[in-house]
């Protein structure tokens, strides 16, 4: 596979590394789904998160050869250079990855001029997932009360989109309904005015109203009773419903895959 890092700072050519992607587990305990309380977040909730392993070999023709060449390993790995997604280019694709272990063991008589490397990783999410999101929006006229929206979802697993809306008129109460799934989320804001957005983020479940160079969160004005909608497998029919003007609406989505 033609895997490549990458971390905020650049992309790194794993291609020449082997992979054991392991399988899923459709038992799994809460931890498995959610990570260990007050550590990283892993999974979606229903899915675990997967450990994966990538080996490769460091060498050197002298000391300071290897310990540059060991040095850039960890280098791309450091923390503060997250989030960390391994992409496979070919399929447009990535998984979100955290580094846990990285090992370089060197056969006696070898230290310091020859090591198998083996690097273990946490696969967050999963699932892999598009790399390029797919955008669809309602176009210039937007979408009036009653109005549609279909989504296409090509896989078999459900996405989480992110769905950026902007008003024509003040906008103080508005519904999206995925008529597909049955979800429907409830949100407004007095602010919600021409020039401003609301943002809903379905994976992680914020929602931001940006209003000028000022960004709030404001989940807590989500309705009673409704929350973040998901995208089935196939075709999901958004309704806009609200008493307040038509929005401009966007949504964008990754296509997941299991392997």
């Amino acid at each position: 596979m033609n895997l490549k890092l990458v971390n905020t700072a650049a992309e790194y050519d794993l291609s020449k590394w082997t992979v054991d992607f392991p399988g899923l587990k459709f038992r799994n305990s809460y931890n498995e789904r959610f990570g260990q309380p007050g550590q990283e977040k892993q999974g979606d909730g229903k899915e675990s998160g997967r450990s994966l392993v990538l080996n490769y070999a460091v060498d050197g023709e002298n000391d300071s050869t290897f310990i540059l060449n060991a040095e850039a390993l960890y280098a791309m790995l450091r923390a503060e250079l997250g989030p960390f997604y391994l992409v496979d280019p070919d399929n447009d694709r990535r998984i979100a990855v955290s580094p846990d272990e990285l090992d370089l063991s060197a056969k006696p008589g070898t230290e310091l001029r020859y090591a198998a490397a083996r690097l273990r990783l946490t696969a967050l999410d999963t699932f892999w997932e598009q790399n390029t999101p797919t955008v669809v929006d309602a176009g210039s006229a937007g979408l009036e009360n009653g109005g549609t929206l279909v989504c296409n979802n090509p896989g078999v697993i459900n996405v989480y989109p992110i769905i950026t809306i902007s008003p024509t008129e003040q906008n103080p109460n508005f519904y999206l309904f995925n008529l597909s799934s049955g979800d429907v989320i409830g949100l407004g804001s007095n602010s919600f005015v021409p020039g401003s957005t609301i943002e809903i983020d379905s994976k992680n479940g914020t929602v931001y109203l940006t209003v000028g160079s000022t960004r709030t969160e404001i989940s807590s004005a989500i309705a009673t009773g409704t929350g973040p909608l998901h995208l089935i497998p196939g075709d999901n029919n958004l309704r806009y419903a609200s008493g307040y003007g038509p929005v401009n609406i966007e949504v964008s989505f990754r296509r997941r895959w299991a392997f």
